[in-house]
């Protein structure tokens, strides 16, 4: 058997049976030595990766797709979003350079809950489907199947998410979702939680509840989105023009090559775009009646999925 090499030198005795962490931050304002002292609590190796600045304007440079970007996100992708996708990506490249068949990747401002159960986390991942365990999550852009999932026909104690949860503070991963979000090193048209393409790929897995949390102390890397005109979605006349794009497909006719598939338009325009805002401003009452409509478009969309394979 190969020998897994430990990622980290901090841990004097780290546990075999424990999956090694990356931890993503900039050098020049790094966040994240609490959270190696939990690490080393639970006796988890691990390895710093540097944040990426990124400096360019993306017109032309090979980094970017701009209109690519401003076709998923309907605004301009920020430099500060292009950096930290790119430092996500430099965690791809190291999990399918190593020696380990999954990881477990922070960013430097994550914060554990407590222990983390590495066994239930292992059992999940240990799949050749490209999987992603969400160990931090946000309840308001969280949306389950109703029934577990399994791995090699065992139940597991984690939900699969109908559309990828926003962010990538701290997630599990095994290396075919590695090589999946790597995207063979295409222009970013995405921010880090969750390319469109891809991410139609890979099964999100939740546990019941966050296992970590971004520390609220810690000031975000990335600027407001809102704080600028410049990067707001828009106005009320431009969304309905968008949507009004959508529905008739021509927003796919002009940039399927972004969207990579048919079910991840299908899922990006009609299910987790309008879900997550009408989970933000739905009242308790409403929760039952959109879950019922999420789990019909889930089968709807895996419908499209196999048909488009």
């Amino acid at each position: 058997m190969q020998k897994q090499p430990d990622l980290g030198t901090s841990v004097a005795n780290p546990r075999r049976d424990r999956l090694p962490a990356f931890i993503i931050g900039l050098p020049s304002a790094y966040r994240g030595v609490p959270l190696e002292h939990q690490l080393a609590d639970l006796q988890v190796c691990w390895k710093r990766i540097d944040g990426v600045i990124y400096n360019g304007d993306g017109n032309n440079d090979g980094v970017v797709d701009r209109l690519g970007a401003r076709a998923l996100l309907g605004r301009d992708i920020l430099a500060a979003e292009v950096g930290c996708a790119l430092a996500h990506r430099k965690v791809y490249e190291e999990v399918l350079s190593s020696a380990h068949p999954a990881v477990i990747v922070f960013e430097d401002d994550a914060r554990l809950l407590g222990d983390l159960p590495f066994e239930e986390i292992s059992k999940a991942l240990h799949t050749s489907q490209p999987t992603v365990v969400m160990l931090s999550y946000k309840y308001e852009t969280a949306f389950a199947y109703r029934k577990s999932t399994k791995s090699r026909n065992r139940e597991v104690g984690y939900l699969r998410a109908l559309v990828p949860p926003t962010t990538t503070t701290a997630y599990a991963l095994n290396k075919s979702a590695a090589e999946i979000l790597q995207d063979g090193g295409r222009p970013i048209t995405h921010v880090a939680d969750w390319p469109v393409g891809p991410a139609a790929k890979i099964h999100f897995l939740l546990p019941q509840r966050p296992l970590a949390e971004p520390d609220a102390s810690s000031h975000s890397t990335i600027p407001d989105r809102t704080s600028n005109g410049e990067h707001t979605p828009g106005s009320s006349r431009s969304r309905i023009m968008r949507r009004v794009s959508a529905i008739s497909h021509v927003t796919w006719l002009r940039h399927s090559v972004s969207y990579g598939s048919y079910k991840a338009y299908i899922m990006h325009e009609f299910v987790r775009k309008p879900t997550f805002l009408r989970r933000l401003s739905a009242s308790t009452e409403d929760a039952e009646r959109t879950q019922v409509s999420l789990d019909l478009a889930g089968l709807y969309a895996d419908l499209v999925g196999r048909l488009w394979k």
